[in-house]
């Protein structure tokens, strides 16, 4: 409990001194991996287990893994299956975008306005200041009753993909993927039935959190978690 104070108080004030900081701009994805490697020793070290306290025993790391993922797919209320979660009929193909502007216009309209996006029984929220992995987590449980995006499926992705790039002009945010000890997961817990991977990544030590838009636009890969990023909240509608 004391450990999880502290992180509150953290996040806050890392979240206030995130408005100072300019969109973030990335390097080239290969020389900017190579760079995390040499330069974020500490940080590819530490960052995951000091703010994760009271999860470091990984319990369920001890949990058959089949069996556990199994119980995490059926138990989550919130799965991208529901019955209400309809994905939007014209970006449900799997389709080159040439021209984001006018996709993004066209088929999500009004998403720029709100600065969020509604799949019928979640909504999903940008936030532009930059701040941790663990940081913008804690934000969306205390500010949307929820956690980090997770991406269920292309539409979905596809939305994210344009309230990033096309409303905001950010290059990369933080969705809710993780490395655990079965792998990547979801921190709101729905199955990981979806992903969008750019081409090398995951990397061996790019980190452990996914951020999306890396290297093609729509894509993703993972980097370390204490880097300050924009990120998108998933919520109940």
């Amino acid at each position: 409990m004391k450990s999880l104070f502290l992180l509150a108080l953290l996040c806050s004030a890392e979240l206030i001194s995130s408005f100072a900081v300019p969109a973030n701009v990335e390097m080239d994805a290969d020389s900017a991996v190579h760079a995390d490697c040499a330069a974020h020793a500490d940080c590819a070290a530490h960052a995951d287990c000091a703010v994760h306290a009271d999860c470091a025993a990984h319990a369920d790391c001890a949990v058959d893994a089949d069996s556990a993922a199994q119980a995490d797919c059926a138990a989550d209320a919130d799965s991208a299956t529901h019955a209400d979660c309809t994905p939007h009929a014209d970006c449900a193909a799997d389709v080159e975008v040439k021209d984001w502007g006018a996709y993004c216009n066209a088929t999500f309209p009004g998403l720029c306005e709100t600065q969020s996006y509604s799949d019928g029984c979640h909504r999903y929220t940008f936030h532009s200041h930059a701040v941790s992995f663990s940081c913008a987590e804690v934000h969306c449980q205390h500010s949307h009753c929820g956690h980090l995006a997770s991406v269920n499926n292309h539409c979905t992705n596809q939305a994210l993909t344009c309230l990033t790039v096309q409303c905001n002009q950010v290059l990369t945010t933080w969705i809710g993927g993780q490395m655990s000890c079965r792998g990547f997961q979801w921190t709101d817990g729905s199955c990981w039935s979806y992903q969008n991977w750019y081409h090398g990544c995951p990397t061996s030590c790019g980190g452990s959190c996914v951020v999306l838009n890396w290297g093609v636009t729509g894509q993703w890969c993972n980097r370390q978690c204490c880097e300050p990023r924009p990120f998108i909240c998933k919520g109940r509608h």
